[in-house]
């Protein structure tokens, strides 16, 4: 049962996924996954590609930190992060999906604090806005995605999201 609902949410995810291409985010997919990213050196990075990341990577600890608890779990935590870090487009997706708005961002029902050590993200030189992030979600899978960006009144949000 459980198996199978993992299946139907990661299956409705890339589903929705390729219906919710927009003209700021149809860029193939493929692309990215072919290796196609700017330098993973900090460096190299634009100052607006550093607050990028770093949001990002906010999110993610935020997002996975909240989740991995299991006695003191707070919903309405999730809920405050996925207000400040998801658009209301992408929230209104999700919903009209009928997806748990943090889950697609890891593809798993379970949440391991330990994925953050691994999280990697950089910034994909064929689109703006968009950025690779991946973690080791078990010593022989990487999960990948590839999260499209919007600056919202000074302040980034993810708007879109692919699994690769």
């Amino acid at each position: 049962m459980i198996i199978c609902a993992v299946t139907l949410i990661v299956s409705s995810c890339r589903q929705t996924g390729k219906k919710q291409a927009t003209d700021n985010t149809s860029a193939d997919t493929t692309a990215y996954s072919a290796g196609k990213l700017q330098s993973a050196d900090p460096q190299t990075f634009t100052p607006e590609q550093s607050k990028a990341i770093e949001m990002i990577k906010e999110f993610y600890t935020l997002l996975i930190t909240e989740n991995a608890k299991i006695s003191d779990f707070d919903s309405k935590a999730v809920e405050a992060i996925e207000d400040k870090y998801l658009s209301k487009k992408l929230k209104q997706e999700f919903k009209k999906a009928g997806l748990d708005s943090s889950t697609p961002f890891v593809e798993a029902l379970d949440w391991d604090k330990t994925w953050l050590e691994t999280l990697k993200i950089v910034p994909i030189t064929e689109q703006d806005n968009a950025y690779k992030a991946c973690y080791q979600y078990s010593p022989d899978l990487t999960k990948c995605f590839i999260l499209f960006l919007v600056n919202n009144n000074g302040q980034y949000q993810i708007n879109d999201l692919k699994s690769l």
